[in-house]
């Protein structure tokens, strides 16, 4: 029998993972995390906005980002971070990704923010399109910055016939922490 199911893209990490619980739709009810984290959820119903409080020490980057139309999800995410007064430090809607080409129409958020005293904060997701339901799934990661990097060659595939090749691979900048460091080209 040759049978295959509908594929299900899914992600993975090294950071820990726990699951967002209702009731957490204010400050007042946030749902406690230690960072770094990745929480998996759900925006359960229509309007629906999903707190997590988690504390820092001083002048810490914290990085947050979504992962929820590159795997599928119809969620179109909005990040907001909070200090403990519910002043807005910092807010992103849409994050272009270069590595998901058009296939989110980079509807995932990714926010970046130096903290600026050691203690509570939050972290405000919901979905521009104010929908809910069982299909708006997400995982979003608060964490400090980690190193990365990508490479890519245009065009994708790379003929060579003897000698040099005509095609010669990019690496665009880096942001580790506080510093860009520039790399080959």
């Amino acid at each position: 029998m040759n049978a295959s199911s509908n594929p299900v893209p899914f992600a993975v990490d090294t950071l820990p993972e726990c699951r967002e619980y209702e009731p957490n739709t204010q400050a007042r009810q946030a749902q406690e995390v230690k960072t770094p984290v990745i929480i998996n959820g759900c925006i359960d119903q229509p309007g629906d906005t999903d707190v997590f409080r988690f504390e820092v020490a001083p002048a810490k980057r914290i990085v947050a980002e979504v992962h929820a139309r590159r795997l599928n999800s119809p969620l179109d995410s909005v990040l907001k971070l909070t200090d403990a007064s519910g002043r807005q430090l910092a807010f992103n809607d849409d994050h272009e990704d270069k590595g998901a080409g058009l296939a989110t129409h980079h509807a995932d958020s990714r926010l970046s923010a130096v903290l600026p005293a050691d203690g509570r904060y939050f972290l405000h997701l919901g979905d521009t399109q104010r929908k809910g339901g069982r299909r708006i799934c997400l995982p979003v990661a608060p964490h400090p910055p980690q190193p990365d990097f990508e490479l890519r060659i245009v065009p994708a595939t790379v003929n060579v016939r003897g000698g040099a090749p005509s095609h010669s691979p990019s690496m665009p900048s880096v942001k580790t922490g506080s510093r860009t460091t520039s790399c080959w080209r």
